[in-house]
């Protein structure tokens, strides 16, 4: 039974181990420390429900440190020049606060400012820090260990995570930490070794102790979905070994809208109500009930038509009006038709099976149309 960090589910996983592997991929043994250097045990699981691969094992040591020997290939060089600038140029990010987190002695980082005037970068090693800052670049000292951490007063428009997701050991902390420091509509480079790359080809040597998580599009765009990101580019480079995922800070403003739409669906009905001295609302739906309890005063509606038995004679919530059948001899002005797909149906019934020769408005989003 393990937890995974992904999505947080708690289930039996396939899991498969390997023996006297080893237990470190940096800060290799010296000759000095050869006796004291040995082969450990590392089970390697799935889960079930979002299908990332991980390992059941502590993070190695130095997991907050990015190292990096990408200085001495002028390939991957001249790459990260044009992926970076084009990133820049596409999101509009030449002039504004872009940040690399985990960026190591800065090579990744030194390649940025080329084509971002306000770029930073947040690294665990002092030493690191130090090589940064003595090659002129903005550089925090600092590990993202959870959702509440600040890197600084001001927020970033930008982000680069490269190659880094992969040996979080609480990869959700870790992107929810990041989220809290962006900007609205902020958008990131995120870069993980593709899994699906690796299992597809047999490519097991690639599994190692300081890579703690294997994704692949699927499990990486459910981890970033679920730490209020949306994915809107992915592509795979560096010959399928990398998965490269362009994602943006969802906008929380689902809500925004909602006092808006209550003052225009007070403000329709009330322009109803001054026209009859009476009203009858036909449909005892959740949606009719919602109406009622925000339009305020209710009290032109005399009752309220539906056609199911199980409904009748009972009271609309909080506005507690009767809900009963149509009778012809109902006394009304009007008659607001409140029945989402049904509408045009009941209008129908008003006019031809009952003869309804009153006003009859139907009731379509936010606003109330005569029909």
């Amino acid at each position: 039974m393990n937890t995974c960090g992904v999505c947080n589910n708690e289930a039996v996983m396939e899991a498969f181990r390997f023996e006297n592997m080893s237990s470190v991929a940096q800060n290799l043994p010296d000759k000095d420390s050869l006796s004291s250097d040995y082969g450990i045990t590392l089970d390697l699981c799935v889960c079930p429900y979002c299908g990332v691969a991980f390992l059941d094992a502590e993070p190695v040591e130095y997991y907050r440190e990015v190292i990096r020997a990408v200085g001495v290939s002028e390939e991957i060089k001249s790459a990260k020049h044009k992926q970076f600038r084009e990133f820049c140029e596409k999101y509009d990010l030449s002039d504004k606060r872009i940040i690399e987190i985990g960026c190591g002695d800065g090579s990744f980082l030194e390649i940025l400012a080329c084509h971002a005037s306000k770029a930073f970068g947040i690294e665990f090693s002092a030493d690191s820090v130090s090589k940064c800052q003595d090659r002129g670049l903005s550089v925090f000292q600092g590990f993202i260990s959870g959702d509440d951490y600040r890197i600084c007063e001001e927020r970033y428009d930008g982000f680069m995570l490269l190659m880094f997701l992969e040996h979080i050991p609480q990869p959700r902390a870790f992107l929810k930490g990041i989220y809290n420091n962006l900007n609205d509509d902020a958008v990131g480079l995120i870069e993980v070794p593709d899994s699906e790359m690796v299992f597809s080809n047999g490519l097991y040597a690639e599994i190692m102790r300081d890579h703690l998580y294997y994704f692949d599009k699927r499990s990486l765009t459910a981890l970033v979905s679920s730490c209020g990101f949306e994915v809107i580019e992915h592509n795979t480079i560096r010959d399928g070994y990398v998965l490269s995922l362009t994602v943006r800070k969802k906008r929380i403003d689902q809500l925004s809208g909602i006092g808006d739409y209550i003052e225009k669906v007070k403000s329709s009905f009330n322009g109803v109500f001054g026209k009859y001295k009476e009203i009858a609302v036909w449909g005892a739906s959740h949606q009719t009930f919602f109406l009622l309890s925000q339009i305020g005063d209710t009290s032109k509606i005399s009752y309220i038509i539906d056609s199911a038995e199980f409904k009748q004679g009972k009271y609309s919530p909080v506005s507690h009006i009767p809900i009963c059948e149509y009778g012809d001899d109902m006394q009304c002005g009007a008659v607001i038709v409140s029945a989402g797909s049904y509408n045009a149906e009941i209008v129908d019934i008003l006019r031809k099976k009952h003869g309804y020769a009153g006003d009859v408005y139907v009731f379509e989003i936010d606003t109330l149309r005569i029909v």
